[in-house]
Formats: structure tokens, C-alpha cells, sequence
């Protein structure tokens, strides 16, 4: 099965501004945000990862591949060169999911989201959007937004929803109980039902690089990590398939629960695992991990299935961690009318190919 590499591909990309907002208390918190004032039993639950890589070429052909394979439906600009961009990579799959648990049915003119990328642009997203964003199926200059008028539960007219395989990454995020949502968007002229369907709210995008972290080599061989994020890292997970004969040849996992901010380097404490037991060490190890987020099991369970090949698979040394939710929210926002009582947000930052060895390869000429 592929996996959507145009998310998968989110070239890294958030600058996050500086260590005045760094040492901000409500900055490093996280967990969900509930609101008192907020539309009781309403939730809004997202998740997105963005991925870091080692050069231009491989972030390119990344994005390429995800492009590739998205469903055919799915409203895009034209496929961009990152070379070409002020930006350097994408943001991977965001994922919105809507849960209407109040005692009234959800409103019959429909609920609002507005998504704006501070520091760069949405490249891909489905269902149909507003403010003349997504306007046509593909080659639509865009904004640093996007924006719905989304009707939950029930569509508003004939309805189409993108067709894919079940074993896409697709098909697994429709694994998640949710609302169904419905939009019309702004574009009346499409092929076909005029309403757009799905059981969640899909978009990507190009945003600046989050490389904090940078792996070295110990005189023994071992691998450690340079830190310089400006926040708390939330369950770091180390994943090393270099098979480095120094460090007894095989697959090795390490996992940091917290890195407190300041932190400049992380000395893993790795351990080798059978393949026997190398799933339960890591996807479903990784699921359990998620829920605690305040992610229900389904919606943590369809990310780390679409993730599996991108986080405990690939070639090399993998790293990702967990921004502080409020991270996450700086450097893409999201507005929403009405304001869900509950507001959970996952965002996951991906290094792929963090060995050090590929860092030296590509910095010779």
C-alpha cells in the first residue's frame, strides 16, 4: 500500500517565531483545549505531521509520490518544485474530524472552519472550500487559507464522495466514527452531485521547516541528538534501522516521554526488539500513546495505522515527536463557528532520513 506522500512529504516546514513565545507557560501546555462557553458536547479533533527531509531532491520527490497518490477528486494546485517557494516542505495529511454529541441536532445552516498557514500556503484539500479557494478541481491560485461551511450528518443535495482502494491511507481515515460532513464550496459548475462528502475534513500544505533536531555519531558509534527547539518535545520516538554494526547491527527503538525545553542534547536509551514483537512495541504502542491526547481509540488507531510504513519502517534513522498542542495551533490555526467545547489538536513532527551519515552525503560536493 502507498502512503499518501504528499502529506507524508511535509517537507518541514513551521518556523516557529522565538524564544519570548518559547518561554511562555500557556505556549508549552498541552493536551485538549475545552472552552466553558463553547457548544456543549461539541468536539473538534485534527491531527497532521510534517515531515522533515535531509535535502531538496528527496523532499521533491516526496511530495511527487503523495501527489501521485491522492484520490483523483481532490481539489490541488498545480504540483509545486520547493525550490521555487519561499517555503521548504509540506504539512502531511491534516486530518479534521467532527463530533456532535449536544442534545439539538447540529445546525441546519451548517458550521464553519477556517484554516490559515501563517507562514505559507494549502496546496491540496478536500471537501470543496469557500473564498473562492478550491474553486476548481485543480490549478486554483490559492491564499494562506482555507475556509468551510460544512453540514454535519446530513447532506443538503446529492452528494459524491472520492472513490479509493481499501487499502489507501484514504480508506483508513474513513475507519473513524464521526460526523459526516457535506460542502458545496464555491464552485457550482463541477461534474456530477454538487455536494462534496466525506466523513472528515482533508487538507495539506507548504509551510517553513521545523528542524530542531540533528543527530550525530558518538567516538562508539552510538547516536545522539542536538536539540534547539524552542519547546517541549512530547513523546519522541527514535527509531534506527542504520543497522550500524558499532551498535550490534540491528533495529533499535528509543522513546523519550518529555524533552523540557532547553534541553540541548538527548542521549537515547535504545534497546533492540524481536520482529516478533516489533508491532507491539510501536504502532500499537504508538495508538495507546495518542489517545491520551484526548484522540478517541479509532482516531488514534487510523494514524498510526496511514503512519506505520513513514514512522517504524523506513530506511535509516527515523525521529518524530508530538508538539505542544498550542504549537500546533500557532502555526496553523484554525477558526470555528461555533466554538466546539472541546478542541483537540495532534501535530506530529517527522525527521525522516535523520542519520547522520545522509546529513554528510549531501553536504559533499
Amino acid at each position: 500500500m502507498s502512503v499518501p506522500r504528499c502529506l507524508l512529504a511535509v517537507v518541514c516546514l513551521l518556523a516557529l517565531a522565538g524564544s519570548a513565545q518559547a518561554a511562555d507557560p500557556a505556549a508549552a501546555a498541552d493536551g485538549p483545549i475545552r472552552d466553558p462557553a463553547g457548544e456543549k458536547g461539541y468536539a473538534v479533533h485534527d491531527w497532521g505531521v510534517f515531515t522533515i527531509h535531509p535535502d531538496l531532491e528527496m523532499a521533491n520527490a516526496a511530495l511527487a509520490a503523495e501527489w501521485a497518490d491522492c484520490p483523483r477528486e481532490i481539489y490541488r494546485t498545480e504540483p509545486p518544485d520547493l525550490r521555487n517557494l519561499p517555503w521548504r516542505g509540506p504539512v502531511a495529511k491534516p486530518i479534521v474530524y467532527f463530533h456532535w454529541g449536544a442534545e439539538t441536532p447540529p445546525p441546519e445552516k451548517g458550521v464553519r472552519m477556517k484554516v490559515r498557514f501563517p507562514d505559507g500556503r494549502p496546496v491540496i484539500w478536500w471537501p470543496a472550500s469557500e473564498e473562492g479557494v478550491g474553486m476548481k478541481p485543480q490549478g486554483q491560485e490559492v491564499t494562506d487559507s482555507l475556509s468551510w461551511r460544512l453540514f454535519l450528518r446530513k447532506a443538503p443535495g446529492l452528494s459524491r464522495t472520492p472513490a479509493v482502494a481499501a487499502d489507501h491511507w484514504y480508506a483508513k481515515a474513513r475507519m473513524v466514527k464521526a460526523e459526516p460532513v457535506f460542502s458545496a464550496g464555491s464552485y457550482s459548475n463541477k461534474p456530477g452531485p454538487a455536494i462534496d462528502a466525506e466523513q472528515f475534513v482533508y487538507y495539506d500544505g507548504l509551510m517553513k521547516p521545523l528542524a530542531f533536531l540533528k543527530a550525530r555519531r558518538t567516538a562508539a558509534g552510538d547516536l545522539v541528538l542536538d536539540n534547539t527547539a524552542p519547546y517541549p518535545l512530547h513523546d519522541l520516538w527514535c527509531v534506527d534501522h542504520t543497522r550500524d554494526p558499532r551498535t550490534g547491527g540491528g533495529s533499535r527503538l528509543a522513546r523519550v516521554p518529555l524533552v523540557p525545553v532547553g534541553t540541548k542534547e538527548i542521549v537515547p536509551e535504545w534497546r533492540s526488539v524481536p520482529a516478533a514483537d516489533w508491532a507491539a512495541a510501536t504502532v500499537e504502542q504508538l495508538a495507546a500513546d495518542l489517545e491520551k491526547t484526548g484522540l478517541h481509540a479509532d482516531e488514534a488507531q487510523s494514524l498510526a495505522a496511514i503512519w506505520q510504513p513513514g514512522f517504524f519502517h523506513a530506511p535509516g534513522l527515523t525521529l518524530f515527536y508530538r508538539l505542544p498542542q498550542r504549537e500546533y495551533d500557532r502555526v496553523t490555526t484554525i477558526a470555528l463557528d461555533p466554538v466546539p467545547e472541546t478542541l483537540v489538536r495532534v501535530g506530529i513532527v517527522l525527521h525522516a532520513h535523520a542519520e547522520p551519515e545522509r546529513a554528510a552525503a549531501v553536504r559533499e560536493p
